[in-house]
């Protein structure tokens, strides 16, 4: 998982992941923690079993976080707040791993929710979060099939400019006539407009 030091977050985490009514009884799977979280994690007073099953990376720059997927079975996204980019979703579509995650966090994304290797679960259903996470951890040696072309074209940003710069452009286009139009004017005098006479 990858986050900031922001405790909606945290509390997303300890609901759908840690707090885990088979703990003692099961052996759960190893969370791996990207990112500023760590500090939340510890300034909390998590329960020697909880605490154990951490692993805490801290703020790393891109190739270890790339290294963090490589070395992860599954990418769990349990957000439940925030009205962000939600990049962490992106990522972790771009890294192939298979994805258990809440409805909000795939909030932007939601033509992706089908895509093999999802598992998308409502907000507050902490259960089916974590049975998912059991369901994916057990099946990992299993690769998700290919995602799709539409992965690329909504989480990359060569695929977010394809899809925005035509009608950046066609809302560009009305606005930069009339500015052409006053340019024209004020280059009477052969100059650019920005710079003063005989600077040019």
């Amino acid at each position: 998982m990858v986050s900031f030091d922001w405790e909606p977050n945290f509390r997303g985490l300890v609901k759908h992941v840690l707090d885990d009514p088979r703990r003692g009884h099961e052996r759960l799977p190893t969370v791996l923690l990207v990112g500023a979280i760590a500090r939340t994690i510890n300034r909390a007073q998590l329960p020697p079993d909880i605490r154990s099953r951490l692993i805490l990376l801290g703020e790393i720059d891109h190739a270890g976080k790339q290294a963090a997927f490589t070395a992860a079975d599954v990418a769990i996204l349990p957000i439940t707040a925030g009205r962000g980019s939600n990049l962490k979703t992106a990522e972790a579509l771009l890294s192939h791993l298979p994805i258990v995650a809440t409805r909000s966090a795939f909030r932007g994304f939601e033509p992706l929710m089908n895509e093999p290797g999802v598992e998308v679960v409502d907000d507050t259903d902490y259960a089916g979060f974590q049975n998912a996470i059991a369901k994916l951890t057990a099946s990992c040696r299993e690769p998700p099939g290919r995602r799709s072309e539409r992965v690329d074209a909504l989480c990359t940003w060569a695929g977010q400019t394809e899809r925005f710069l035509p009608q950046f452009e066609a809302w560009l286009e009305p606005h930069s006539v009339g500015r052409a139009a006053r340019s024209d004017r004020d280059c009477d005098d052969g100059c650019c407009p920005l710079m003063a006479p005989g600077t040019a």
